[in-house]
């Protein structure tokens, strides 16, 4: 799948790209997709930022069919053990609510230093003073 990431990434984000049309979206998605990921990340839910791009034009497979592709960017929170517990809700959620299946979707996962996220005209590493 084609991705494309072009927003400023805040701490923790969940974003979706998916060639699924945005009718095709569940009008609370986006609520019950930030509760799944703020409890598999453990952040506070007033950090927790969901991007759901719909209308993508992609293919996984060579197919077009339903498919996406996802990226976790966080400050800490992240790892072997964390990124496969985290891969699981969001496999689940893709299948349960959007129809995509986890063979048709990668998930990238990002840790940034604090150095690296801005939030409130500074970084969190100013923010934290670590």
């Amino acid at each position: 799948c084609k991705h494309v990431v072009y927003r400023t990434l805040n701490m923790p984000v969940l974003q979706i790209t998916t060639n699924l049309s945005k009718a095709k979206i569940p009008d609370d998605f986006l609520q019950e997709a930030s509760a799944v990921f703020q409890v598999a990340i453990g952040k506070p839910m007033q950090f927790v930022q969901v991007i759901v791009e719909p209308d993508v034009l992609m293919s996984f497979g060579g197919s077009t069919d339903p498919c996406a592709s996802i990226t976790i960017t966080s400050v800490g929170k992240l790892g072997v053990e964390e990124n496969k517990a985290i891969s699981k809700v969001i496999y689940d959620l893709l299948d349960t609510k959007l129809g995509i299946p986890d063979n048709r979707a990668y998930i990238a996962f990002f840790d940034k230093p604090k150095s690296e996220v801005g939030y409130k005209h500074t970084t969190f590493h100013e923010i934290t003073k670590s």
